[in-house]
Protein backbone atom coordinates (compact mmCIF):
# COMPACT_ATOMS: atom_id res chain seq x y z
CA UNK A 1 0.00 0.00 0.00
CA UNK A 2 1.00 3.58 -0.41
CA UNK A 3 0.09 5.52 2.65
CA UNK A 4 0.29 9.41 3.25
CA UNK A 5 0.67 10.58 6.64
CA UNK A 6 0.08 14.13 8.30
CA UNK A 7 1.92 15.15 11.52
CA UNK A 8 0.52 18.07 13.10
CA UNK A 9 4.30 18.94 14.22
CA UNK A 10 7.97 18.98 12.87
CA UNK A 11 9.11 18.66 16.33
CA UNK A 12 8.84 15.17 18.27
CA UNK A 13 6.68 14.41 20.76
CA UNK A 14 4.68 11.69 22.25
CA UNK A 15 2.37 11.67 19.42
CA UNK A 16 5.14 12.25 16.70
CA UNK A 17 6.80 9.37 18.14
CA UNK A 18 3.93 7.09 18.00
CA UNK A 19 3.75 8.13 14.05
CA UNK A 20 7.65 7.39 13.50
CA UNK A 21 7.50 4.24 15.07
CA UNK A 22 4.37 3.45 12.71
CA UNK A 23 6.20 4.84 9.29
CA UNK A 24 9.82 2.83 9.91
CA UNK A 25 7.94 -0.10 10.73
CA UNK A 26 5.42 -0.21 7.88
CA UNK A 27 8.40 1.07 5.27
CA UNK A 28 9.90 -2.51 4.96
CA UNK A 29 6.42 -3.03 2.51
CA UNK A 30 4.78 -0.06 1.99
CA UNK A 31 5.27 2.94 0.19
CA UNK A 32 5.49 5.39 3.22
CA UNK A 33 5.35 9.42 2.64
CA UNK A 34 4.72 11.75 5.29
CA UNK A 35 3.47 16.06 5.15
CA UNK A 36 5.50 17.84 7.84
CA UNK A 37 4.84 21.91 8.67
CA UNK A 38 8.56 22.84 8.36
CA UNK A 39 12.27 20.94 8.82
CA UNK A 40 12.92 19.70 12.59
CA UNK A 41 13.61 16.73 14.54
CA UNK A 42 10.63 14.78 12.77
CA UNK A 43 12.28 15.13 9.02
CA UNK A 44 16.23 14.36 10.98
CA UNK A 45 15.03 11.41 12.19
CA UNK A 46 13.56 9.58 8.83
CA UNK A 47 16.95 10.78 7.06
CA UNK A 48 18.20 7.75 5.61
CA UNK A 49 14.70 6.28 5.62
CA UNK A 50 12.67 5.44 2.95
CA UNK A 51 9.91 7.89 3.81
CA UNK A 52 9.72 10.56 1.63
CA UNK A 53 8.75 14.32 3.72
CA UNK A 54 6.62 16.49 1.93
CA UNK A 55 6.74 20.40 3.61
CA UNK A 56 3.58 21.90 3.73
CA UNK A 57 2.92 25.03 6.45
CA UNK A 58 -0.54 24.61 7.66
CA UNK A 59 -2.43 26.24 10.65
CA UNK A 60 -3.95 24.37 13.05
CA UNK A 61 -8.04 24.76 14.02
CA UNK A 62 -7.82 24.53 18.19
CA UNK A 63 -6.20 27.04 20.43
CA UNK A 64 -5.88 27.90 23.98
CA UNK A 65 -8.02 31.23 22.59
CA UNK A 66 -10.63 32.07 20.44
CA UNK A 67 -10.63 33.70 17.13
CA UNK A 68 -12.74 36.84 16.73
CA UNK A 69 -14.50 36.70 13.10
CA UNK A 70 -11.85 38.39 11.01
CA UNK A 71 -9.65 36.27 12.27
CA UNK A 72 -11.59 33.10 11.57
CA UNK A 73 -12.09 34.08 7.69
CA UNK A 74 -8.14 34.83 7.93
CA UNK A 75 -7.47 31.49 9.01
CA UNK A 76 -10.26 29.87 6.53
CA UNK A 77 -8.11 31.16 3.90
CA UNK A 78 -5.35 29.88 5.31
CA UNK A 79 -6.91 26.14 5.21
CA UNK A 80 -7.45 26.75 1.64
CA UNK A 81 -4.66 27.04 0.36
CA UNK A 82 -2.54 24.43 2.66
CA UNK A 83 -5.34 21.99 1.39
CA UNK A 84 -4.87 22.60 -1.94
CA UNK A 85 -1.25 22.16 -1.58
CA UNK A 86 -1.81 18.68 -0.28
CA UNK A 87 -4.75 17.72 -2.86
CA UNK A 88 -1.39 18.56 -5.23
CA UNK A 89 0.44 15.80 -3.40
CA UNK A 90 -2.51 13.29 -2.79
CA UNK A 91 -2.81 13.73 -7.15
CA UNK A 92 0.91 13.25 -7.52
CA UNK A 93 1.44 10.40 -5.50
CA UNK A 94 -2.15 8.91 -5.76
CA UNK A 95 -2.29 7.44 -1.72
CA UNK A 96 -4.54 4.32 -0.93
CA UNK A 97 -5.18 5.54 2.54
CA UNK A 98 -4.24 9.25 3.99
CA UNK A 99 -3.97 9.38 7.46
CA UNK A 100 -4.30 12.71 9.98
CA UNK A 101 -2.50 12.13 13.10
CA UNK A 102 -3.87 14.64 15.25
CA UNK A 103 -7.11 16.69 15.32
CA UNK A 104 -5.08 19.62 15.42
CA UNK A 105 -5.82 20.28 11.75
CA UNK A 106 -8.76 19.03 9.33
CA UNK A 107 -6.27 20.63 6.25
CA UNK A 108 -5.50 16.86 5.37
CA UNK A 109 -9.38 15.57 5.17
CA UNK A 110 -10.37 18.06 3.41
CA UNK A 111 -7.84 17.26 0.69
CA UNK A 112 -8.56 13.99 1.19
CA UNK A 113 -12.28 14.45 0.41
CA UNK A 114 -11.63 16.24 -2.81
CA UNK A 115 -8.75 13.75 -4.00
CA UNK A 116 -11.23 10.84 -3.66
CA UNK A 117 -9.44 9.02 -0.81
CA UNK A 118 -9.70 7.43 1.70
CA UNK A 119 -9.19 9.28 5.07
CA UNK A 120 -8.50 7.94 8.52
CA UNK A 121 -8.43 10.52 11.87
CA UNK A 122 -5.51 9.11 14.10
CA UNK A 123 -7.03 10.88 17.32
CA UNK A 124 -3.96 11.30 20.42
CA UNK A 125 -5.59 13.72 22.07
CA UNK A 126 -8.72 14.86 24.05
CA UNK A 127 -8.12 18.90 23.12
CA UNK A 128 -9.99 20.81 25.93
CA UNK A 129 -8.89 18.62 28.85
CA UNK A 130 -5.06 17.61 28.31
CA UNK A 131 -3.86 20.75 26.33
CA UNK A 132 -6.46 23.90 27.20
CA UNK A 133 -6.89 23.33 23.42
CA UNK A 134 -10.67 24.38 21.76
CA UNK A 135 -11.60 23.94 18.70
CA UNK A 136 -12.28 27.24 16.52
CA UNK A 137 -15.68 26.87 15.18
CA UNK A 138 -16.94 25.16 18.16
CA UNK A 139 -16.80 21.12 19.77
CA UNK A 140 -20.01 20.18 17.83
CA UNK A 141 -19.28 21.48 14.49
CA UNK A 142 -15.61 20.24 14.66
CA UNK A 143 -16.72 16.79 15.19
CA UNK A 144 -19.01 16.99 12.74
CA UNK A 145 -16.96 17.60 10.43
CA UNK A 146 -14.42 15.07 12.07
CA UNK A 147 -17.03 12.40 11.04
CA UNK A 148 -17.79 13.32 8.04
CA UNK A 149 -14.25 13.67 6.67
CA UNK A 150 -13.25 10.70 8.12
CA UNK A 151 -14.07 6.54 7.11
CA UNK A 152 -12.56 5.26 10.29
CA UNK A 153 -11.61 6.83 13.42
CA UNK A 154 -8.04 5.89 15.42
CA UNK A 155 -8.10 6.88 19.07
CA UNK A 156 -5.54 6.15 21.23
CA UNK A 157 -7.12 4.87 24.05
CA UNK A 158 -10.46 4.30 25.51
CA UNK A 159 -10.88 7.35 27.74
CA UNK A 160 -10.53 9.14 24.46
CA UNK A 161 -12.34 6.85 22.42
CA UNK A 162 -15.54 7.63 25.03
CA UNK A 163 -15.09 11.16 24.39
CA UNK A 164 -15.13 10.77 20.44
CA UNK A 165 -18.29 8.71 20.87
CA UNK A 166 -20.12 11.31 22.10
CA UNK A 167 -20.30 12.96 18.44
CA UNK A 168 -19.52 9.89 16.42
CA UNK A 169 -20.93 6.65 15.98
CA UNK A 170 -19.27 4.08 18.07
CA UNK A 171 -18.73 1.59 15.29
CA UNK A 172 -17.14 3.73 13.69
CA UNK A 173 -13.71 4.10 15.90
CA UNK A 174 -11.35 1.49 17.00
CA UNK A 175 -8.88 2.32 19.63
CA UNK A 176 -5.40 0.95 19.16
CA UNK A 177 -2.86 1.50 21.61
CA UNK A 178 0.49 3.09 20.68
CA UNK A 179 3.40 -0.10 20.80
CA UNK A 180 5.83 2.07 22.78
CA UNK A 181 9.31 0.65 21.36
CA UNK A 182 12.08 0.31 24.07
CA UNK A 183 15.15 -0.11 21.78
CA UNK A 184 17.59 -2.61 22.92
CA UNK A 185 15.03 -3.20 25.88
CA UNK A 186 17.37 -6.36 27.40
CA UNK A 187 20.30 -3.94 28.61
CA UNK A 188 17.59 -2.02 30.47
CA UNK A 189 14.94 -4.43 32.02
CA UNK A 190 16.50 -7.02 35.11
CA UNK A 191 15.87 -10.50 34.39
CA UNK A 192 14.99 -10.94 38.28
CA UNK A 193 12.14 -8.12 39.78
CA UNK A 194 13.97 -5.46 40.56
CA UNK A 195 11.98 -5.16 44.26
CA UNK A 196 13.17 -8.77 45.55
CA UNK A 197 16.19 -6.90 46.41
CA UNK A 198 16.29 -3.45 48.99
CA UNK A 199 15.50 0.16 47.49
CA UNK A 200 17.84 2.33 46.90
CA UNK A 201 18.34 4.13 50.12
CA UNK A 202 18.04 7.45 48.94
CA UNK A 203 14.76 6.22 47.82
CA UNK A 204 15.02 7.00 44.03
CA UNK A 205 12.38 8.51 42.63
CA UNK A 206 11.88 9.92 38.82
CA UNK A 207 9.63 11.94 36.85
CA UNK A 208 10.05 12.40 32.63
CA UNK A 209 8.37 14.85 30.30
CA UNK A 210 7.81 18.35 29.47
CA UNK A 211 8.25 20.91 32.47
CA UNK A 212 5.14 22.22 32.42
CA UNK A 213 2.01 22.94 34.28
CA UNK A 214 -0.13 19.89 32.76
CA UNK A 215 2.63 17.46 33.91
CA UNK A 216 2.20 18.82 37.42
CA UNK A 217 6.05 18.10 38.73
CA UNK A 218 5.23 20.32 41.39
CA UNK A 219 3.26 17.09 43.04
CA UNK A 220 6.42 14.83 42.50
CA UNK A 221 8.68 17.85 44.70
CA UNK A 222 5.96 18.38 47.21
CA UNK A 223 5.72 14.88 47.78
CA UNK A 224 9.85 14.39 47.47
CA UNK A 225 9.65 17.02 50.67
CA UNK A 226 6.86 15.19 52.83
CA UNK A 227 8.53 12.06 52.30
CA UNK A 228 11.48 13.58 53.47
CA UNK A 229 10.27 15.93 56.36
CA UNK A 230 7.59 14.44 57.43
CA UNK A 231 8.47 10.38 56.77
CA UNK A 232 11.98 10.80 57.30
CA UNK A 233 12.58 8.42 54.54
CA UNK A 234 15.37 9.52 52.56
CA UNK A 235 14.60 10.28 49.09
CA UNK A 236 16.10 11.75 45.86
CA UNK A 237 13.82 12.87 42.75
CA UNK A 238 15.37 13.45 39.32
CA UNK A 239 13.07 15.29 37.02
CA UNK A 240 13.91 14.78 33.34
CA UNK A 241 12.54 16.96 30.61
CA UNK A 242 12.49 20.30 28.61
CA UNK A 243 12.27 23.23 30.88
CA UNK A 244 11.89 26.86 30.87
CA UNK A 245 9.08 29.31 31.45
CA UNK A 246 6.98 30.35 34.04
CA UNK A 247 6.10 26.88 35.46
CA UNK A 248 9.60 25.67 35.42
CA UNK A 249 10.87 28.70 37.29
CA UNK A 250 8.22 28.66 40.04
CA UNK A 251 8.90 24.49 40.57
CA UNK A 252 12.76 25.45 41.10
CA UNK A 253 11.54 29.07 43.61
CA UNK A 254 9.95 26.24 45.42
CA UNK A 255 12.84 23.85 45.89
CA UNK A 256 15.54 26.49 46.76
CA UNK A 257 12.37 28.26 49.42
CA UNK A 258 12.00 25.36 50.81
CA UNK A 259 15.79 23.65 50.64
CA UNK A 260 15.18 20.48 48.85
CA UNK A 261 17.95 21.54 46.09
CA UNK A 262 20.07 18.76 47.32
CA UNK A 263 17.61 16.16 46.72
CA UNK A 264 16.51 17.18 43.43
CA UNK A 265 18.35 16.70 40.04
CA UNK A 266 17.46 18.09 36.96
CA UNK A 267 18.14 16.44 33.73
CA UNK A 268 17.09 17.97 30.02
CA UNK A 269 15.36 15.46 28.19
CA UNK A 270 17.85 13.17 26.46
CA UNK A 271 17.17 9.79 24.56
CA UNK A 272 19.11 8.23 26.57
CA UNK A 273 15.72 8.21 29.31
CA UNK A 274 15.76 4.32 29.77
CA UNK A 275 18.96 4.58 32.32
CA UNK A 276 17.09 7.08 34.24
CA UNK A 277 14.39 4.25 34.56
CA UNK A 278 16.99 1.48 35.21
CA UNK A 279 18.12 3.47 38.39
CA UNK A 280 14.63 4.97 39.69
CA UNK A 281 12.63 2.90 42.07
CA UNK A 282 9.16 4.47 41.57
CA UNK A 283 8.40 6.68 38.36
CA UNK A 284 5.93 9.46 39.04
CA UNK A 285 3.09 10.12 36.73
CA UNK A 286 1.72 13.51 37.86
CA UNK A 287 -0.49 14.82 34.67
CA UNK A 288 -3.63 16.88 35.27
CA UNK A 289 -4.76 14.49 32.47
CA UNK A 290 -3.33 12.32 29.79
CA UNK A 291 -4.91 10.91 26.76
CA UNK A 292 -2.69 7.50 26.70
CA UNK A 293 0.38 7.91 29.01
CA UNK A 294 3.20 7.20 26.53
CA UNK A 295 6.02 7.21 29.98
CA UNK A 296 3.51 5.30 31.78
CA UNK A 297 4.02 2.50 29.34
CA UNK A 298 7.85 2.58 29.40
CA UNK A 299 8.06 2.19 32.63
CA UNK A 300 5.77 -0.89 33.31
CA UNK A 301 7.96 -2.17 30.53
CA UNK A 302 10.98 -1.78 32.07
CA UNK A 303 9.19 -3.41 35.53
CA UNK A 304 8.55 0.01 37.27
CA UNK A 305 6.28 0.49 39.89
CA UNK A 306 4.67 3.37 38.75
CA UNK A 307 2.22 6.08 40.78
CA UNK A 308 -0.13 8.10 38.65
CA UNK A 309 -2.49 10.65 39.00
CA UNK A 310 -6.52 9.28 39.19
CA UNK A 311 -6.76 10.91 35.84
CA UNK A 312 -7.03 11.06 32.26
CA UNK A 313 -5.80 7.18 31.12
CA UNK A 314 -4.05 6.96 34.10
CA UNK A 315 -6.46 4.54 35.78
CA UNK A 316 -7.11 2.64 32.05
CA UNK A 317 -3.61 1.64 32.27
CA UNK A 318 -2.81 0.81 35.34
CA UNK A 319 -5.86 -0.75 35.64
CA UNK A 320 -7.05 1.10 38.85
CA UNK A 321 -4.00 -0.05 40.92
CA UNK A 322 -4.00 -3.86 39.94
CA UNK A 323 -1.06 -2.39 37.04
CA UNK A 324 0.08 0.79 39.21
CA UNK A 325 -0.99 2.62 42.44
CA UNK A 326 -3.38 5.86 41.60
CA UNK A 327 -3.15 8.81 43.98
CA UNK A 328 -5.43 11.93 44.10
CA UNK A 329 -4.36 14.24 41.37
CA UNK A 330 -3.29 17.26 43.03
CA UNK A 331 -2.91 15.76 46.19
CA UNK A 332 0.95 15.77 47.03
CA UNK A 333 0.17 14.20 50.68
CA UNK A 334 -1.74 11.40 49.26
CA UNK A 335 1.40 10.56 47.02
CA UNK A 336 3.24 10.30 49.53
CA UNK A 337 1.53 8.63 51.28
CA UNK A 338 0.88 6.25 49.42
CA UNK A 339 4.70 5.71 48.38
CA UNK A 340 5.68 5.55 52.28
CA UNK A 341 3.09 2.62 52.84
CA UNK A 342 3.69 0.38 49.35
CA UNK A 343 7.15 1.08 50.10
CA UNK A 344 6.90 -1.47 53.37
CA UNK A 345 5.45 -4.23 51.44
CA UNK A 346 7.96 -5.56 48.68
CA UNK A 347 5.57 -8.84 47.90
CA UNK A 348 3.40 -6.19 46.51
CA UNK A 349 5.94 -4.40 44.40
CA UNK A 350 6.62 -7.23 43.14
CA UNK A 351 3.18 -8.25 41.95
CA UNK A 352 2.19 -4.69 40.67
CA UNK A 353 5.61 -4.76 38.88
CA UNK A 354 5.15 -8.23 37.16
CA UNK A 355 1.68 -7.33 36.21
CA UNK A 356 2.62 -4.10 35.02
CA UNK A 357 5.46 -5.75 32.74
CA UNK A 358 3.51 -8.54 31.10
CA UNK A 359 0.16 -6.33 30.21
CA UNK A 360 2.73 -3.65 28.46
CA UNK A 361 4.83 -5.89 26.60
CA UNK A 362 1.39 -7.86 25.54
CA UNK A 363 -0.38 -5.16 24.63
CA UNK A 364 2.04 -2.97 23.61
CA UNK A 365 4.01 -3.84 21.23
CA UNK A 366 4.82 -3.43 17.69
CA UNK A 367 3.39 -6.15 16.40
CA UNK A 368 -0.26 -6.22 17.83
CA UNK A 369 -0.04 -2.19 17.03
CA UNK A 370 0.55 -2.94 13.08
CA UNK A 371 -2.03 -5.92 12.75
CA UNK A 372 -4.52 -3.61 14.29
CA UNK A 373 -3.22 -0.20 12.33
CA UNK A 374 -3.15 -2.04 8.51
CA UNK A 375 -6.80 -3.95 9.18
CA UNK A 376 -8.13 -0.68 9.98
CA UNK A 377 -7.05 0.88 7.23
CA UNK A 378 -7.55 -1.93 4.87
CA UNK A 379 -11.32 -1.78 6.57
CA UNK A 380 -11.53 1.47 5.87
Amino acid sequence: MKLLFLSPNSEIGGAEAVLIEDMLALQAHHDIHVILPAEGTISKKLKGTKIIVHIVRFDWWIATHSLTFIQKIKFTRGYIISTLKIKKIITNISPDTLITNTIATPVAAIAAALASVKHIWYIHELGKEDHHLSFFFGEKKSYYLINKLSNRIITTSFLVQKKVAGYIPDNKIETIYCSVEIPNSEQFISAENPYKIALNSPLKLLITGRVGEGKRQEDAVKALEILIKKYDIPAQLTIVGDRGGEYSQQIKDYIQQNQLSAFVDFVQFTDNIYKYYQEADFVFICSRCEAFGRVTIEAMKLKKVVFASDAGANPELLGNNERGILYQMGDAEDLAQKVAQTMQHPIQLQQISQRAFEWSWQVCNTKTHLDNLLKTIQNA
